[in-house]
């Protein structure tokens, strides 16, 4: 009897605490694609150019920018370890 219950409670907290989880953040949504195989035969991986890959796919979703921090975030938790 305490097992079981101890297993409801703990099923209840894993419910309660994931409830506001998500895997979406913001309102950017990027596009995966799946290349066939006839759009794998137009590239060419040994030319170095990427100008194939964009033929097949497309402007890229994701740039450099996208993996950097925001500078401010940084300077902020500056400013809370000095107050």
């Amino acid at each position: 009897m305490r097992r079981s219950s101890i297993i409801v409670l703990l099923a209840v907290l894993v419910c309660g605490l994931t409830r506001g989880v998500s895997a979406h953040i913001g309102d950017r949504i990027f596009l995966l694609f799946e290349a066939t195989e006839a759009d794998l035969a137009d590239i060419d991986i040994r030319d170095g150019s990427v100008e194939d890959w964009e033929d097949v796919f497309g402007e890229p979703s994701l740039v450099p920018t996208d993996f950097f921090q925001d500078p401010t975030v940084d300077a902020f938790l500056k400013i809370l370890k000095i107050n």
